[in-house]
């Protein structure tokens, strides 16, 4: 049975009116409106993404704001989106009350306070991303070039499971 068709998508003003409301005014009445736009470049913009919003929304916290809140949109291409998608997550976790997991299989350092958000994000994406990629493009992608059909998987399953590996072990929910 086929699916229904989608509903008409909202007006992007009406949507935004929608979002901004319960929105406190600054001074002057303006309510802030936050557009994030989060470059590619790997792991390290990924890396950099993450952690540049939660101590925003670190240091917003402390001044009694709500830096997240404020976000309406996140752009991002490769790493960028990935450290995008931390962010969102992470605010989400811990939105519902969520806690960060204990050390075990979470890398632990002692500059890395990880009862701030920034300190989680780093907590996540300071696993090896790198070699369950490279294992399969050495191993099996090899492999796969003298086989006639498709039956292995590609690197991005390996990197994927490894994101959500380290998701895992560093956080709750």
């Amino acid at each position: 049975e086929p699916a229904a068709p989608a509903g008409p998508r909202p007006d992007i003003g009406d949507y935004l009116g929608q979002w901004a409301a319960g929105l406190a005014p600054a001074a002057g009445g303006a309510v802030p409106v936050l557009v994030v736009a989060a470059e590619g470049g790997g792991i390290r913009a990924a890396y950099w993404t993450a952690l540049v919003l939660s101590e925003l929304q670190d240091r917003a916290t402390a001044a009694g704001l709500d830096f997240a809140r404020h976000v309406f949109a996140i752009s991002g291409v490769s790493g960028g989106s990935l450290g995008a998608a931390t962010f969102a997550a992470l605010v989400a976790n811990q939105n519902a009350g969520h806690a960060p997991r204990q050390p075990d299989g979470c890398p632990v350092d002692e500059n890395v306070d990880p009862t701030t958000l920034r300190g989680r994000a780093e907590r996540v994406l300071r696993h090896d991303f790198l070699s369950p990629a490279v294992a399969v493009m050495l191993f099996s992608d090899n492999f796969q070039q003298v086989v006639p059909y498709g039956f292995l998987n590609d690197r991005a399953v390996p990197l994927e499971r490894s994101f959500e590996a380290a998701w895992d072990a560093c956080e709750e929910g």
